[in-house]
């Protein structure tokens, strides 16, 4: 949507039993160091820059929303195993 939550409000979100995770394409990489532990582990973080998936990923993201993976899915299926 191109609105910008702050962490605090997806932390009371993430309390909500219809929310089950955040898509963030921010591309700030200490985001998710931030909010994860605001949400807990049950909660999903998914990356929707490509340009930081990788590094999300690494930074205890639970995966990303890729526009690549539209014309290489399986390059980027190999990279999330590769993380895990």
């Amino acid at each position: 949507t191109g609105v910008n939550f702050l962490d605090e409000n997806i932390a009371i979100a993430s309390q909500h039993e219809n929310v089950v995770g955040l898509k963030d394409a921010t591309g700030d990489l200490t985001r998710i160091e931030q909010v994860r532990p605001l949400v807990g582990d049950d909660f999903l973080l998914y990356s929707g820059d490509d340009g930081t998936s990788l590094e999300y990923l690494r930074r205890g993201g639970d995966g990303f929303i890729s526009v690549t993976a539209n014309i290489a899915a399986a390059a980027m299926k190999d990279l999330v195993t590769a993380v895990r």
